[in-house]
Order: structure tokens, then C-alpha cells, then sequence
């Protein structure tokens, strides 16, 4: 074999090991890939057993489609939980007056978050919201404005699609336009990293969920501003039914009192319903969802 000869095998040994190589990595991404991607996408029928139905909810068909009716009452999966991840459905409803719910990251003693559609508010700067809910209280008039809320039209009488983006301590809602997010939550506020996922409030078809790998979690909170009083006590919780308001505490009532040491969040709330639950009643306005 002469010197040319030696080169020529030399280089084609070179392209036949490096074409193998080349060829098994993509080989190994592309099943990696697709394990992954089947391991994400996961429809979930509207009569599935997979639902836990609570209250008024039920498997129906409305606008021509098999779905399920969640009016009062709640449609979860059943043994799931999930970190990060996406979730698609398609939602329908008259347009009167009442929220369209998504629950996520779902804990046993109420705690959760939670994005929803007010469709009797299509339009307005709070026609879509995001909120924790806190020892089973919805804190939306806490947490309201930028993050919380934003203007979103929302169809009635027809089905449309909404999209839910879970990563880390932020969140992405999408109506209808899966371009472009109608609402970015940059900053979770229950803490909680890993629970269900419920319905609620609405006619919900062609559900879907896939989960995502985890990413870091990082907070975005807003800065706190100068001179804000972070430090504060907290008492135990008091029945007003039980006491006489009229009155104040008693020297030995206030002596024996335990006060619990809390910090303010950002950008200066002392949120008590993460400290305290609140009494179980059900406001006025959830007897007549009539009045706008």
C-alpha cells in the first residue's frame, strides 16, 4: 500500500467511524424525544373514570360535543399530580355571569392556585384572573391588578380553546390566541410546587395535560417599598358570634393570648389567610350570580 493508498484508508475510516457515531446519538435523541413526548401528552376523555366528579358535575353533551358540566361542583383527576406542565381544553358557557376554573397544583386541605374567566366581564380589565387560594380562601382582592389580571374577550355560545403553561413560580394563560399569552403570572404566590388539577364552572371538552421537566424555581416578587413596616404579630383566631365586639379583651384574656411573629410580603401585605382559615360561609354574591 502506498502513501496515497494509506491516506485514502485512513480518511474513510475516519467518515465510516464518525458517520457511526453521528448516526447512533441520533438515533438515541430521537427515541429519547419520543419517550418524552409520550410521556408529556395525555388525553383524558370526558367519561374517563380518571374523573373525580364533586357536586354538581357530570358527563353531558353540549354544542354538539361529549364534555363535562361543572356548575357547582368540581371535576378532578383522580390519583395525578403534577409539578410543571401544560394544559389544554376547550371551554364553553352562556356568557352569564360566573367563573370558568382552573385549579392546579391542588393539596388535600384546600390549598392551591388557581386562573379563571369571568365571562359576564368579557372585555374589562378583570374579565381573567389568577389568585392562591390560602387555608381554602380565594385571596383575589389581594392579589389583583398587573400579574393578577388583564382585559381578555371571552366567546359565548361557542367553544374555545384555553391553554395553561405551568413553570416553576410563573404561569402562562392563553385564550383563544395561542400566540400570544392573554395573562402572565410572573409570580406564583402560594408556594406550593407539586399537587392536582381540578375544573370548575363551566362546560370543559378535549382535555389534555402533559407534563413538563421541572425548572428552577425563582420567585419574581415586587420590591418592597422604603419605610414599610414588614414585622408583625399575629392572634389567634376570635368568634365573633361567640363575643361580645362591643367589648375589648379582658386583662387576662390579653395576658394569655400566644400572638404568632409573621412577616409582611412584598410589596407590604400581611395576607392572614395564610396564617388563619377563614370562617366556612358563602358570600352573598354566590347565592345570585344575577346581580353584575
Amino acid at each position: 500500500m502506498n502513501t496515497r493508498q494509506r491516506a485514502l484508508h485512513g480518511y474513510f475510516a475516519r467518515v465510516l467511524v464518525l458517520t457511526l457515531a453521528v448516526t447512533h446519538v441520533g438515533a438515541q435523541e430521537t427515541a429519547e424525544t419520543k419517550k418524552l413526548k409520550a410521556a408529556q401528552a395525555e388525553s383524558i376523555p370526558t367519561d374517563s373514570p380518571r374523573w373525580q366528579l364533586e357536586g354538581k358535575a357530570k358527563a353531558t353533551e353540549y354544542l354538539g360535543r361529549p364534555c363535562l358540566w361543572v356548575q357547582g361542583g368540581r371535576a378532578s383527576l383522580k390519583d395525578f399530580e403534577m409539578t410543571d406542565g401544560v394544559i389544554d381544553v376547550d371551554m364553553a358557557g352562556s356568557g352569564a355571569r360566573g367563573f370558568y376554573n382552573i385549579l392546579f397544583r391542588t393539596q388535600g386541605d384546600g390549598n392551591s392556585e388557581v386562573v379563571y374567566l369571568r365571562p359576564h366581564k368579557t372585555g374589562l380589565d378583570d374579565a381573567q384572573q389568577y389568585t392562591p387560594i390560602l387555608n381554602g380562601a380565594a385571596a383575589w382582592q389581594i392579589y389583583n391588578g398587573p400579574g393578577f389580571t388583564r382585559a381578555v374577550d371571552i366567546p359565548s355560545g361557542v367553544w374555545f380553546h384555553v391553554r395553561l403553561e405551568i413553570t416553576g413560580a410563573q404561569a402562562k394563560l392563553y385564550v383563544n390566541d395561542m400566540r400570544e399569552p392573554s395573562l402572565v403570572v410572573n409570580d406564583l404566590k402560594s408556594g406550593i410546587r407539586k399537587g392536582g388539577v381540578g375544573l370548575e364552572g363551566a362546560y370543559f371538552s378535549n382535555f389534555e395535560i402533559r407534563e413538563t421537566p421541572p425548572v428552577a424555581w425563582e420567585r419574581h416578587e415586587p420590591a418592597m417599598p422604603a419605610a414599610t413596616i414588614t414585622k408583625w404579630s399575629l392572634s389567634p383566631s376570635l368568634d365573633a358570634l361567640e363575643r361580645d365586639l362591643e367589648r375589648p379583651l379582658s386583662k387576662s384574656e390579653a395576658a394569655a393570648m400566644k400572638w404568632q411573629d409573621i412577616s409582611a410580603e412584598p410589596p407590604g401585605f400581611v395576607v392572614i389567610n395564610r396564617y388563619r382559615r377563614m370562617p366556612d360561609v358563602t358570600p352573598t354574591f354566590a347565592n345570585d350570580f344575577s346581580i353584575n
